[in-house]
């Protein structure tokens, strides 16, 4: 069955067609679709002004009258809502509806969750969980870098909202060079953060990735460390205190106090790398994960 899909852009889904995109935030409509409906259908998207079966929106959404009573409606953010919406007030329909007060929102995808459950009839959905189901479907790429002539690290954030991002930085330098995304990726900033080829290849240079998260809080974890393991890279993880829920932790490198250790034990040792590359990502409560609900918007009316 096809059903017809309408995005409303304006409020803070940054989702373009892979061949419109020219700014690193924004992901492949494509690649949207896959991750955040379910698979048993086949979807239209329509321009956002007409009808459609369901509707995406997200973080600065403040007027319910854009959203239609015969639409299946749902909220999607990749963003931190209780660091940028409650703390930081930030986003509009934070601040209209707090968390959960839309009246018209049937399904919400969070990304500051850890769990799926139903809230004030709107059924709540892990942000992580999408973007577990999406990755299982990806193969990595063909290590084209040998590990002899792969550099060492890679720092990826760049915003300054992780303190550890400094801490980390500082203290690699003391086993490695460590290069800056923002100095060395300046041609892939016009490609998109979501698994773009551009950003695997260089990701693959290098044997570890600095993923610094931009908070703490449980079950926000972005697509950074996704990245990492389809790039054939090792992530050195400081995000969410809960990662090990979803992400194996032999996957990769914790910011700790064995992080150098731990470092340097991989980073001269090939066994070492590969092995750690071999081990499974996901956890396995979390292997087999779809996205999968209801999205005839009947069912989640009173």
């Amino acid at each position: 069955m096809v059903k017809r899909v309408r995005i409303l852009h304006d409020t803070g889904l940054q989702v373009l067609p892979l061949q419109e995109i020219t700014e690193f935030s924004y992901q492949p409509l494509d690649q949207f679709l896959k991750m955040f409906l379910p698979q048993k259908d086949t979807y239209q998207v329509v321009d956002q002004k007409k009808s459609a079966d369901i509707c995406f929106y997200s973080v600065q959404l403040d007027d319910e009258n854009r959203l239609k009573d015969d639409e299946l409606n749902v909220f999607c953010s990749l963003e931190n809502m209780t660091f940028k919406g409650a703390l930081l007030g930030e986003y509009k329909f934070y601040n209209k509806f707090k968390r959960f007060g839309s009246k018209k929102t049937h399904v919400m995808f969070l990304n500051d969750v850890s769990q799926s459950e139903i809230i004030k009839n709107k059924l709540i959905i892990p942000t992580i969980n999408a973007r577990i189901s999406y990755f299982l479907t990806l193969k990595k790429i063909k290590n084209k870098v040998p590990f002899a002539k792969k550099k060492f690290a890679l720092m990826i954030s760049q915003h300054l909202e992780n303190s550890n991002k400094i801490i980390i930085y500082k203290s690699l330098l003391r086993v490695g060079s460590v290069d800056s995304i923002v100095r060395v990726g300046r041609n892939i900033m016009n490609k998109s953060c979501f698994h773009s080829s551009e950003l695997l290849e260089l990701f693959n240079e290098y044997k570890f990735i600095v993923v610094c998260e931009n908070s703490h809080t449980p079950g926000y974890v972005t697509e950074k460390i996704f990245n990492c393991f389809l790039a054939g890279s090792i992530p050195i993880y400081n995000g969410a205190p809960n990662i090990n829920r979803w992400i194996n932790p032999n996957s990769m490198v914790s910011f700790d106090e064995s992080l150098l250790e731990n470092v340097s034990k991989i980073k001269d040792n090939e066994e070492l790398f590969n092995k750690m590359l071999d081990n499974r990502k996901i956890q396995d409560n979390y292997n087999n994960i779809k996205i999968n609900y209801d999205t005839n918007w009947e069912k989640y009316s009173d």
